[in-house]
């Protein structure tokens, strides 16, 4: 190989600050596989550079060029490396990168470490963290591995570089004058922060703890949500999420409004081998409402708004054994215009789209399943809850209403006739009435209240 491209590599034994002889330039010819000594040799650390050279075997060993360095699972590249094995320091320069263990690389022009490349000073420091999250610092100090202490530092988990690889201004990022990370307790501390949308600071605390990005899910407080509208006024909701074991977690998020008070509002999940149940829910003490006034002549009575008001959504499943699956889907509210007054929505895994103009009830169902070998049996049971509003029809304004209520009667008749042979309907009950129809100025319709249990069984041969 030439001189000019001399390749040396080194094997230093866990003993490096009391055995400086180990590093006498006749041991450096040796294989680094070898040891002479016969002292075994718990970790290495390993350098590879272009050029190594060192003054007199008491003296610093010194790499230039493409430099690297490996002590276990970490992993540091520089220009140039200074290894004191007297005090166990590693000075490097020049376009330092250091991956650890969890493949986090750390950049910075220059660093100070001690040899295991756990503690340490870096200047002009950046840091590439999990799920893409950027962070940098004039300075940054490690203790122990675990700890970083980083000043006059921004965080972003955006991209700062566009599709070119220009330097672009991320989305949103985090200055703040010190920063803490802690990879032990997983947290990453803020002090004196500001909070920037598109470089424009929009938002100052003097304390801000957030989770560390290598960490899969943890409790403390999430997004906030701020909204105006004219039914609730101002209002804030602040969830605070709850990591109650690895198969189980919860949600507590409640929404202040300036109308109305407090909505609280909570989510629960669980997930096992033989079943997952998520429910989510809420209650609110409303203002108590003026009761409706007696319905005239023709009129459906108006339906009274509760003082307090609530919302359970669920959804699940339970196996027993290796055929029967018992299922549920849970939808019901205190009274119809719940959902629409308080912006309710199904979240998470209970997420649907609901179109408020055009839904016109709630479904709760529960099934119970088995699945044999040459059968199948499903019993399923559902639970409506309109959200219309009622109707009522006057005669004197809508002379053509008779006529409409028989071509209805009729349609139904149709129609159920149609269902009734493709399933079995087992008896049901319900209250309401349904019209399908709007005379005039008539208001939308009401719907249908009640139960309907439904059975199906299918045979299949092999």
């Amino acid at each position: 190989m030439p001189s000019s491209l001399r390749l040396a590599r080194y094997a230093l034994t866990a003993a490096l600050a009391g055995t400086a002889s180990i590093f006498a330039l006749s041991a450096m010819a040796q294989d680094e596989g070898a040891d002479p000594f016969g002292v075994e040799e718990p970790e290495q650390i390993l350098f590879e550079a272009d050029t190594v050279f060192r003054e007199s075997t008491d003296s610093p060993i010194i790499a230039e060029g493409d430099v690297r360095a490996f002590f276990g699972e970490r992993y540091l590249r520089a220009d140039k490396l200074v290894y004191d094995p007297a005090t166990d320091v590693v000075t490097a320069e020049g376009n330092v990168s250091i991956t650890d263990e969890n493949l986090e690389t750390m950049f910075a022009g220059r660093v100070v470490i001690s040899g295991d490349l756990r503690d340490g000073i870096a200047e002009n420091f950046s840091a590439l963290l999990e799920e893409n999250a950027r962070l940098a610092a004039d300075s940054a100090i490690q203790e122990q591995g675990a700890r970083t202490k980083l000043n006059r530092a921004v965080y972003t988990a955006c991209n700062v570089c566009d599709k070119n690889g220009d330097a672009r201004i991320p989305t949103w990022r985090i200055k703040s004058l010190r920063v803490i990370r802690d990879t032990e307790r997983k947290v990453v501390r803020f002090h004196h922060a500001f909070f920037e949308l598109k470089g424009v600071p929009i938002l100052y605390t003097p304390f801000l703890q957030g989770p560390d990005p290598s960490v899969e899910r943890q409790s403390g407080f999430l997004t906030p949500r701020v909204g105006l509208s004219g039914r609730l006024g101002f209002n804030f909701e602040l969830p605070y999420y709850f990591a109650l074991s690895n198969s189980e977690d919860a949600t507590f998020y409640p929404k202040y409004t300036a109308e109305d008070g407090v909505l609280w509002q909570g989510e629960y999940r669980r997930h096992f081998k033989n079943g997952y149940h998520v429910f989510q829910g809420g209650i609110i003490n409303g203002p108590n409402q003026p009761e409706p006034e007696p319905p005239e002549p023709g009129q459906l009575p108006v339906e009274s708004t509760p003082g307090v008001r609530w919302h359970l959504f669920g959804r699940g499943y339970q196996d027993f054994g290796d055929h029967w699956r018992a299922s549920y889907d849970l939808e019901r509210i205190s009274d119809r215009e719940y959902l629409r007054q308080y912006d309710v929505l199904r979240r998470g895994d209970l997420r649907q789209q609901i179109n408020r103009g055009a839904t016109n009830q709630l479904r709760s169902n529960f099934r119970l399943a088995r699945r044999g070998e040459s059968s199948q049996l499903f019993i399923d049971t559902f639970l409506f809850q309109g959200l219309r509003e009622q109707v009522f029809i006057d005669h004197a304004l809508c002379p053509a209403s008779d006529r409409l209520r028989a071509s209805l009667r009729q349609g139904c008749r149709r129609q159920h006739r149609r269902q009734r042979q493709h399933r079995l309907h087992l008896p049901h009950g319900g209250n309401g009435l349904t019209a399908l129809h709007r005379c005039g100025e008539l208001g939308p319709r009401r719907d249908y209240h009640g139960w309907a249990p439904l059975a199906f069984l299918r045979r299949s041969t092999r």
